[in-house]
């Protein structure tokens, strides 16, 4: 656009870019728009672009009072924004499973949802005592109205070191939203699951309701057989009853050459693309990393088999994402 209808005079220019340091490049947006001013004769910058990580509403009231200064304007910023707070409910710890697969700990933890209505893709919010900002996790519906939550403990992660502290019969504060873009789609020939470490959790609720007519396919990479075997008897139940009918993994740890799930994307490019062609809906769940080498694969895929962009069957609802 900017190209399209470049400034006819002089015009001051500030841009400032919103993201986070967990994405592999940080606030790219912003430092491209920043290339493109700068490549306009009349666009004039006199500061680099301004990034702010995770939503720092004191980092914006820093660039707004220097920006406001050059322009010899007076902005008057409100002390913070105020914030709008998840309602809280009570859950129960009913049960907790963990395993370490060399590699650091990760934990199952199942909630007795105490009333609170919710479906297999939802978010629970959660703030940690030691940090009052919400964390969302991706979560499962199982056994009628209890949340399974999966998590991945850092060693300096605030939240998952809280979680991993509660044991059976603890108490938990938390909220519950609603993420209706991620929710299983009703009437579709079939559904592909992708997921890779904890993004599994939403699955494996997903994957306990029978659904007549719809094929389901579940692909997850993980770090090694022990990694799996967390969820292995979900995925197990699930064969049985028959409401999920293939599961196929790639561990990126186990053995040379190291796989990952999109290794299985890759090898079965043609069924990928004639599920799509026929009105099959993917779903993506678990790191951006993931998340970013699938749709590329994904990109290729749709082009050499069905002709079409991916962007064609992102606008007809059939790639459905939370990553993070």
């Amino acid at each position: 656009r900017l190209n399209q209808l470049p400034p006819s005079r002089a015009t001051q220019c500030a841009v400032v870019g919103f993201g986070s340091y967990a994405y592999p490049d940080f606030c790219q947006y912003a430092l491209e728009v920043e290339a493109a001013l700068k490549s306009q004769e009349n666009c004039v910058l006199q500061d680099a672009a301004y990034l702010i990580h995770n939503k720092s509403y004191t980092s914006f009231q820093t660039w707004a009072h220097n920006w406001g200064d050059q322009l010899n304007l007076r902005l008057d910023l409100a002390p913070s924004l105020p914030t709008v707070k998840t309602k809280v409910s009570h859950f129960t710890v009913i049960q907790k499973q963990s395993i370490q697969d060399g590699f650091g700990d990760t934990f199952l933890l199942t909630l007795q949802a105490n009333g609170v209505p919710f479906r297999s893709g939802d978010l629970l919010a959660i703030e940690p005592p030691e940090d009052p900002v919400e964390r969302l996790y991706s979560i499962a519906k199982i056994q009628g109205n209890q949340v399974l939550l999966s998590v991945k403990r850092h060693e300096q992660g605030v939240c998952s070191n809280y979680l991993n502290r509660l044991g059976v019969a603890d108490k938990l504060e938390a909220g519950i939203q609603s993420n209706k873009e991620f929710h299983f789609p009703e009437r579709v020939p079939s559904a592909t699951l992708i997921s890779n470490g904890t993004g599994i959790a939403p699955f494996l609720g997903m994957i306990q309701e029978k659904r007549m007519h719809t094929e389901v396919y579940l692909y997850w990479g993980g770090r090694n057989s022990q990694s799996y075997a967390l969820y292995e008897p979900w995925i197990a139940a699930a064969l049985d009853r028959k409401s999920l009918d293939h599961i196929a993994v790639a561990y990126s740890r186990e053995e040379s050459p190291y796989a990952y799930v999109q290794d299985i994307v890759r090898n079965i490019q043609r069924e990928i693309a004639e599920r799509l062609h026929q009105g099959g809906v993917i779903m993506l769940c678990g790191s951006i990393g993931m998340q970013n080498a699938v749709l590329k694969l994904l990109e290729e895929i749709c082009e050499k088999h069905t002709g079409e962009k991916l962007s064609y069957y992102q606008n007809r609802g059939q790639i459905l994402m939370d990553c993070y």
